[in-house]
């Protein structure tokens, strides 16, 4: 296996026998592409909309239902398979994430502090990336599996030149693209989250794997 400041990736069987078969460059560049396409489409919101035709209104949906959330869910989770390895970590990172983002920005004080003067607000948005970047090392150092975007880094900084920051910053940078596209809002925190994230993270597992947190993990002999 290969390790990034005491961080390891192990192969997994299919993924290893796939490489050898078919070349790991190949292999892993499908994987991205079919995680890339089934990531846009499971954020893709229930849409309505209607074109004015010769015949009057028509109007359109377009959404998955349960059936297709589940079986993009499943081609998801093979392709994360081939690669990355998928473990505690990884559930709790997909499910709890999402609960945690909506509990705090209910807190009344937490809401305010969109309210608070530009400096205060830019040091919360670098503090705020140096915590992610922080957590993130530790909780992917514990090897209990990465979450699904912390996974596609991981695999592409593994199966291609890039480094850490360099393969996080593509994802970001392709989740902004989507999300605008979708009709998100684009500010100064998004474009600053996207383009620091990745250096933070490679930055902190570099720190972590020059701790003795990474001197207690390392198998002895």
């Amino acid at each position: 296996s290969r390790r990034w400041s005491g961080l390891a990736i192990r192969d997994r069987a299919v993924g290893g026998w796939l490489s050898d078969k078919y070349g790991a460059h190949s292999v892993t560049w499908w994987v991205m592409w079919v995680s890339w396409i089934c990531l846009f489409l499971l954020s893709y919101p229930q849409t309505d909309f209607t074109i004015l035709t010769a015949n009057g209104p028509k109007t359109f949906h377009i959404g998955l239902n349960v059936w297709a959330f589940t079986a993009l869910m499943f081609l998801l989770g093979i392709a994360w398979a081939f690669r990355a390895r998928i473990g505690p970590g990884t559930v709790a990172n997909a499910l709890l994430i999402g609960i945690f983002i909506e509990a705090l920005t209910r807190i009344e004080a937490i809401e305010r502090l969109s309210e608070a003067p530009l400096l205060a607000r830019a040091l919360l948005l670098g503090g705020g990336i140096l915590t992610i970047a922080v957590g993130s090392a530790f909780y992917i150092g514990a090897d209990y599996g990465a979450g699904p975007r912390d996974s596609l880094m991981l695999v592409l900084a593994e199966r291609s030149p890039l480094r850490i920051g360099a393969a996080r910053a593509m994802l970001e940078a392709t989740a902004v693209a989507a999300g605008f596209a979708l009709g998100g809002t684009v500010g100064i925190g998004t474009v600053a989250f996207a383009l620091l994230i990745g250096p933070a993270v490679e930055l902190a597992f570099w720190l972590l794997g020059r701790s003795p947190l990474a001197e207690v993990a390392s198998p002895s002999g």
